[in-house]
């Protein structure tokens, strides 16, 4: 089940490929939310009872966020 932890875990960088190739990946089968297979960064954003993150293509589009409440 997809739900049953409390455990957020997000990759940038190392656990990425940078060129086509990346097998589609789902909700249901692997409990993954977003994957992208291009070059890009995370920004991370704490606040006291808040967590967001936003993922930004090469280009400085945002292309995926994520907010986690306390």
């Amino acid at each position: 089940a997809v739900d049953c932890s409390s455990v957020h875990l997000f990759t940038s960088g190392a656990g990425s490929k940078a060129y086509s190739g990346l097998r589609p990946y789902t909700r249901e089968q692997d409990g993954v939310e977003f994957a992208y297979d291009g070059q890009g960064f995370l920004s991370v954003s704490m606040r006291p009872n808040s967590v967001s993150l936003i993922f930004y293509d090469v280009y400085g589009n945002e292309i995926y966020s994520y907010d986690l409440q306390k």
